[in-house]
C-alpha cells in the first residue's frame, strides 16, 4: 500500500527533476559564453535545493493544518503588503520588495 502512494506522486517529481537538470544546463552553459552569468549558475541551484526541499516537507503538512491556519496566515500576507508600500525597495520600477541585505523579499 505504501509503495503505491508512493508511486503516486513519483509522476510529478520526475518531470521537475527534469526541468531542473535542463534549466541548470542551460545556465552552465550560459556562463561559459557570456560571464556575466557565471553566478547564476550557483544562485539558481540553491533556489532549486531549497525549493525541492520545501516541497518535500509540505508533503508532510496536513491539509487540515493549513485550513485551520489559514486567516492566520492571509492576515499576516496582508500586514506584509501594506509594510511594503511604507518600508519596500524599489527594484525594476515596482516598490514591492522587502530589501534584507543578503536577498530581497517580495510579499505576494
Amino acid at each position: 500500500m505504501k509503495k503505491k502512494k508512493i508511486l503516486n506522486y513519483l509522476w510529478l517529481y520526475i518531470p521537475l527533476l527534469i526541468l531542473i537538470t535542463i534549466s541548470l544546463i542551460n545556465m552552465k552553459i550560459a556562463g561559459n559564453i557570456q560571464s556575466i552569468y557565471k553566478n547564476y549558475f550557483f544562485k539558481q541551484s540553491i533556489w532549486f535545493s531549497l525549493g525541492l526541499i520545501i516541497l518535500i516537507i509540505m508533503k508532510f503538512i496536513k491539509p487540515k493544518l493549513l485550513f485551520k491556519y489559514s486567516f492566520i496566515l492571509y492576515i499576516f500576507n496582508i500586514i506584509l503588503l501594506i509594510l511594503v508600500l511604507f518600508f519596500g525597495s524599489t527594484i525594476n520600477g515596482s516598490k514591492a520588495w522587502f530589501n534584507l541585505g543578503i536577498f530581497s523579499f517580495q510579499p505576494m
